[in-house]
């Protein structure tokens, strides 16, 4: 893949410069942008158009989901990924009915950190295990047409399906699980089965459109 321009919005100065420094050393990125609030971005990012902008959630001249969605109405490939040290439902529940395309909590790895950016710039979605349960804990509390599903699935499945809103691979899930991918295809099937869908992708982006998850 070509390197995934990236763009940085943080009123941190001193966090701006840490992640500028830490994307030095990494080939596959390149920032080609920062920004310390809202209308500063708005007002400058159209002259960059990075691949994903990453983004804090709540800046000193507001939260970003207005600044999003005015910036997915113009560029509409740009991905938007959250990161953030606010972990509370209301802030994630606001980003996930605004359409980000990740959620991350500041305090995880840089591997995590470059994992999740590579996911979001394939088009993929991404969350922290944080962020996931709150999401998976959320959809018990909602009147959608996932509710259904996700009461039907037992402890192991709910887990699994954090997972995967998280963007883990099968491969992936059997080694944080610790369990054989025959275990986890198996898991998969009775997933789709309860929710009523043909496959995992079709399934996440259905529930996503639906505003479940």
């Amino acid at each position: 893949m070509t390197t995934i321009d990236l763009c940085l919005l943080d009123d941190h100065e001193l966090f701006r410069v840490g992640l500028r420094e830490l994307f030095k050393k990494q080939k596959e990125f390149r920032i080609i942008g920062e920004y310390a609030s809202n209308e500063q971005c708005l007002n400058e990012i159209g002259s960059q158009l990075p691949h994903i902008l990453l983004l804090d959630i709540a800046l000193k001249d507001g939260l970003c989901f207005d600044l999003i969605n005015e910036l997915r109405s113009t560029h509409p490939d740009m991905k938007f990924v959250i990161l953030s040290m606010h972990k509370g439902e209301y802030y994630v529940i606001r980003a996930v009915e605004t359409g980000i395309d990740g959620y991350l909590c500041k305090d995880i790895s840089q591997e995590e950190l470059f994992h999740a950016l590579k996911k979001v710039a394939r088009s993929d979605k991404f969350f922290s295990r944080d962020i996931s349960e709150i999401v998976i804990n959320n959809l018990y509390q909602m009147p959608s047409v996932g509710v259904s599903g996700v009461k039907a699935l037992t402890e192991r499945e709910r887990e699994l399906l954090g997972l995967i809103v998280q963007g883990d691979t099968s491969k992936e899930i059997s080694e944080s699980l610790n369990i054989s991918r025959k275990t986890v295809e198996t898991h998969r099937a009775n997933i789709l089965k309860k929710f009523g869908f043909k496959n995992t992708t079709l399934m996440v982006r259905e529930l996503t459109r639906s505003g479940v998850i």
